[in-house]
């Protein structure tokens, strides 16, 4: 934590947006830290809790839109292909298309606090056709 804290301090905002736009796009980084590290820096006076605020929502937004995009126009591939990294490839395709379909728009809301389930709902949302404004409203709830 104390090295992320530093490279924050001399990179500052650039690097809360790298993290939470890399986090959301699937790699396997730790906005929630970045995140911290960012009110960290915020509290101390180093950086501007609203631009901190703001700068991470909309990685978040953008990096989610991309999945979404990508999901609605390649579809089971790229689910195939998030999914190459779990213990059971096939079962994490079949869990997460039946949890979307069981629980619909309702799996957007709770998704960011499931890991696994967080990577896969932006991209299950595009390939179910889920139109991209109510996408973008229910992820942004």
């Amino acid at each position: 934590m104390d090295c992320l804290l530093i490279v924050i301090v001399q990179h500052g905002y650039l690097v809360i947006f790298g993290i939470a736009l890399a986090e959301a796009v699937g790699l396997p980084l730790p906005a929630s830290l970045a995140w911290m590290a960012g009110g960290a820096a915020a509290a101390s006076g180093v950086l501007r809790a609203p631009i901190v605020f703001l700068l991470a929502t909309t990685a978040l937004l953008l990096g989610d839109s991309i999945s979404y995009f990508l999901g609605r126009y390649r579809g089971w591939a790229l689910l195939g292909f998030l999914c190459k990294v779990s213990v059971n490839p096939e079962s994490c395709i079949l869990r997460s298309a039946e949890m979307f379909y069981k629980r619909g728009k309702t799996t957007l809301l709770i998704a960011k606090f499931i890991p696994g389930i967080n990577t896969m709902a932006s991209p299950l949302a595009g390939s179910m056709r889920m139109r991209f404004e109510q996408f973008l409203w229910l992820d942004l709830t």
